[in-house]
């Protein structure tokens, strides 16, 4: 399939995708594979996201995390053990076509899919959200479905996911199917600012599109997909598992310090002035 000679350019040229961590970073990292060509016009024979099956799968999972985990859950908590063994980071250095050659690099951690509710404890997420800031991102993305199915989820949750806002260019959120489950998608709303990304759908892996995980090009544009850190309708993973995604985005000139305005920083508009779209 055809890719722009100005994006195959970028990728032969991109830096190293080496990792860069912190000295004694506790969690297993990876390296993401090069950026896969897509068309954008690949499709599954099977549309997963339609259709009677999936009208079904929404409402059992709706129901069971609301009537039955929350009393199931008592005994033991079966992804609270998973996740803290088989939580990872994944690592890319890219370099999109139209990125200034004269711009420092820029780090980007992606965290999706959170699902906070019957199946996570936030003394369980805690430990994994502070050591990935002790990768100092310039930003936090948060691309969606930060709940299960209801504002209530975040309860207890929010001081965990206030240390995301630590990062210099702050903490982003749009909104994913299962926030808009909730019925009350304005009452969510976490530290450092949130924007509604029209372009950025939470993790496809139910998809009709062959989109994974990992990094693609369609044309010009760049693309990554996360496996995303909570679980949702059954509390385990395989196959799978959890992850974040931290992206240096730049020519490999390194990096430089990054700061807002100061009405931007932490403290000080307050949450009514936060960006929003």
């Amino acid at each position: 399939m055809y890719v722009q000679p100005a994006v195959d350019e970028a990728l032969r040229n991109a830096p190293g995708n080496r990792a860069d961590l912190p000295a004694g970073f506790a969690l297993p990292s990876r390296r993401l594979p090069q950026p896969r060509r897509t068309t954008g016009r690949e499709r599954r024979w099977l549309d997963p996201a339609h259709g009677v099956l999936k009208q079904l799968e929404r409402i059992i999972d709706r129901f069971a995390a609301r009537y039955v985990y929350p009393h199931l859950l008592g005994v033991w908590h079966p992804y609270c053990w998973l996740l803290p063994r088989r939580f990872s980071l994944a690592v890319a250095a890219i370099t999109p076509q139209l990125w200034p050659r004269d711009v420092d690099e820029l780090r980007v951690l992606l965290l999706s899919d959170i699902h906070t509710g019957a199946f996570l404890h936030p003394e369980v997420l805690r430990p994994i959200i502070e050591e990935l800031m002790r990768l100092e991102p310039d930003l936090v993305a948060i691309t969606g479905d930060i709940v299960e199915g209801r504002v209530e989820d975040l309860d207890g949750f929010l001081p965990v996911l206030g240390v995301l806002a630590g990062a210099p260019l702050g903490a982003w959120f749009c909104f994913g199917n299962h926030d808009y489950f909730t019925g009350e998608p304005d009452q969510i709303r976490p530290h450092g600012g949130q924007i509604r990304l029209p372009a950025s759908p939470p993790i496809v892996r139910q998809s009709q599109f062959c989109l994974d995980e990992g990094l693609y090009v369609h044309g010009s544009a760049m693309l990554a997909v996360t496996r995303g850190v909570g679980a949702v309708g059954l509390p385990w993973r395989a196959g799978a598992n959890p992850e974040a995604v931290l992206l240096r985005i730049g020519s490999g000139r390194g990096r430089a310090a990054l700061t807002l305005p100061p009405e931007h920083h932490r403290g000080g508009a307050p949450a009514s002035e936060s960006p929003t779209s």
